[in-house]
């Protein structure tokens, strides 16, 4: 089980002595992320990671939305793999927050706009390209973009 929040950092920070206090095994990790849409600028990117570390660009997006004309997953991957990325994971979600709207899944249903999380990692330049083209419309995924060298792990 993978479970994901992203948000400010003193709202995470503020979680993280409770989280580890219920985790009584597996991996808790803190990452800083840099928010990408159409709104915000993905050309920001190119300043972080030149030292040649590896990236991880995360995409949060509906099931049902489009990119490239293809259902979110595979168009995504499709452009993941035009900009190099050697692979991605892609997963299902059953509760999330995608455009600031909650989405939960239910038992049965199409869960249509429930959030996928698809996550990559290749060079700083290939995911600064990925996420230019990500934020353009007429995708709107929501992306972030996390450096190999900013992660932290606890526990």
């Amino acid at each position: 089980m993978t479970i994901v929040a992203v948000d400010v950092e003193p709202k995470i920070r503020s979680l993280v002595d409770d989280v580890i206090a219920m985790t009584e095994r597996g991996l808790v990790t803190l990452e800083r992320a840099r928010l990408v849409t159409r709104d915000h600028d993905a050309d920001a990117l190119n300043d972080i990671g030149q030292n040649g570390d590896g990236a991880k660009l995360t995409i949060y997006v509906g099931r049902q939305e489009r990119v490239n004309g293809k259902p979110a997953p595979y168009g995504v991957c499709d452009l993941l793999h035009r900009h190099g990325f050697a692979g991605a994971t892609v997963l299902l979600g059953v509760d999330g927050t995608a455009h600031g709207e909650r989405r939960r899944a239910r038992f049965f249903g199409r869960n249509v706009n429930i959030p996928l999380m698809i996550i990559a990692i290749a060079t700083t330049t290939q995911v600064s390209a990925a996420a230019t083209e990500l934020a353009a419309p007429p995708a709107q995924p929501i992306a972030d973009h996390r450096t190999g060298t900013d992660m932290q792990t606890r526990r």
